[in-house]
């Protein structure tokens, strides 16, 4: 199924559950054409690889072009997921929880929404999935080595003509392919294993726990790169370093028309500031935490289990940290892709087929392959993203949802709500602190140390904020969102999947964050 680029949203009637969550994270935000032309096309072939290759769940050519088998759907210019696709894909593999699933989407699963079991391909699936769960992480983190190789050598010079930009956007496009496969394949893994580690936890009388579990103690790639930022803050550490080694970061990210660290180095330097203003990096006591919560798992269970308990451990300690490797491994090639089409703004504004380099956000890949620039388009482009800036919608749906006018950033919550925000636990432990909204990179330096983060989404460029705020409450997302992993990997408490918590916390106030509960109140 094809989105229109001219409109940037799917109006075709359907009876199927859609959700924001997760997806929108990595598309953040309204999508470009340009963008939308970059992910659509590599949404849809990396997932239906895993389906039919991976996992053995699809026989080949069983997924039509339908609506109903397609993942990923475009509304009103947001991503979403299709969540009863995702449920059939996981009622075909044994072992596999699809409530489960749609609980760590939704925080909440829907009535009447039984697994339907579908064995036909379980030969398939069981010759299949048990390899490559073996063989991913190898593949991931080889994959991580050759495209950080590979994103160096190509942002290291800019493309010589508008053929050679078309040339590298569509490698950027097949080796994004290539990234999200084997990163999508390790998403349903390291969900199965936050799923069992779940019902541990449960069994043993401690439900919740599997927070503080699932936090490896080990750190990831977005703590790394919030250690080197911290180094640069201090003198000692480069900017020129920071760059070199994660510059492929930047407010946006997803967004392929956006500015990255190594275009553009004032966010990176705003964000510095903040860690000055900071003094030092915060205590983490994530390992010894972690390490107090194993031993309390295990002395619940009977002594039966505990060999069992160990096993996930070991599971969820590879493949949920993994996620962060495959995640940096796409955003490269995203950089890459931004690289190539950055350059042929330049050079169809030379050319005098743009009016101005930027606008190569309103044309697609294909359009820039084949080089045809309509002007005309673009500007009828912009006026509808534009419109599209200006609606809201719910983060999950059935069918088309209908959209609103979205709020000013200065509107006070409604009248008559309910004083207590509720979301998802997703990062243990409360805190107290003055609510920052932040809405872009534009509103970074207003987070003071020990602010509370409140957002309506995050992608990875959100991550060193992280590190600054004393807890942090965000729209949408589940306990496995990008925004719950870093929060639980630097110990500071998180409430995910609020749906308006972004609107209803007026910006200034002090609010108790309770990641425990999934709560957040005014105080």
């Amino acid at each position: 199924m094809k989105v229109d680029p001219d409109t940037l949203h799917v109006d075709t009637p359907n009876h199927l559950l859609w959700s924001r969550a997760n997806f929108e994270e990595a598309m953040p935000g309204v999508l470009t054409p340009l963008s939308w032309s970059f992910w659509g096309h590599c949404a849809e072939a990396s997932s239906r690889r895993i389906y039919v290759e991976k996992m053995g769940a699809f026989a080949p050519g069983e997924l039509t072009d339908g609506l109903a088998d397609t993942t990923a759907g475009l509304f009103y210019g947001r991503a979403a997921v299709n969540v009863d696709l995702l449920r059939r894909v996981l009622e075909r593999i044994p072992g596999t929880d699809a409530d489960a699933l749609e609980l760590q989407i939704l925080g909440r699963v829907r009535d009447g929404a039984a697994p339907t079991r579908n064995w036909s391909r379980a030969p398939h699936v069981l010759a299949r999935v048990p390899l490559n769960i073996a063989l991913v992480p190898r593949r991931i983190r080889a994959l991580r080595a050759d495209v950080d190789a590979w994103w160096h050598r190509s942002t290291s010079s800019d493309p010589a003509d508008l053929a050679d930009a078309a040339r590298l956007l569509l490698e950027a496009r097949s080796r994004f392919t290539d990234a999200c496969t084997e990163h999508g394949f390790n998403v349903f893994v390291g969900q199965a294993g936050y799923d069992q580690l779940a019902k541990l936890a449960a069994a043993a009388g401690l439900p919740g726990l599997e927070l503080s579990l699932s936090a490896s103690g080990r750190g990831t790639e977005e703590t790394a790169m919030i250690e080197d930022l911290w180094a640069a803050a201090a003198g000692r550490s480069t900017v020129d370093e920071i760059v070199g080694r994660h510059g492929y970061h930047g407010p946006d990210e997803g967004e392929v028309s956006s500015r990255s660290w190594r275009e553009d180095r004032s966010p990176l330097l705003a964000l510095l500031d903040r860690y000055r203003v900071a003094g030092s990096a915060r205590q983490i006591n994530t390992p010894a935490e972690r390490a107090t919560a194993e031993a309390k798992l295990l002395a619940s269970l009977p002594r039966a289990r505990r060999m069992q308990a160990r096993l996930v451990l070991r599971f969820v300690d590879t493949f949920i940290p993994l996620r962060e490797v495959g995640k940096a491994a796409f955003l490269q090639c995203i950089d890459v892709g931004r690289h190539a089409a950055h350059r042929a703004g330049d050079l169809l504004t030379a050319d005098g087929r743009l009016d101005d380099p930027d606008d190569i956000r309103f044309v697609t890949v294909e359009e820039i392959v084949a080089g045809t620039v309509d002007p005309a388009r673009v500007e009828q482009r912009r006026a509808q993203r534009t419109a599209l800036l200006a609606l809201e919608f719910p983060d999950a749906f059935v069918g088309v949802p209908e959209p609103w006018d979205r709020p000013g950033r200065t509107a006070s919550p409604p009248a008559g709500t309910d004083p207590v925000v509720r979301g998802i636990a997703a990062s243990p432990g409360t805190h107290t602190g003055v609510a920052r909204v932040i809405h872009d990179s534009d509103d970074y330096d207003r987070l003071d140390p020990g602010d509370v983060l409140v957002c309506e989404l995050t992608d990875p460029g959100w991550t060193p904020l992280f590190a600054v705020a004393g807890a942090c409450v965000i729209d949408i997302g589940g306990p496995l969102s990008h925004g719950a992993i870093v929060a639980r990997e630097l110990g500071i408490p998180c409430v995910i999947g609020t749906g308006d918590g972004s609107a209803r916390i007026t910006d200034g106030t002090r609010v108790v964050v309770d990641g425990d509960r999934g709560e957040v109140v005014a105080c």
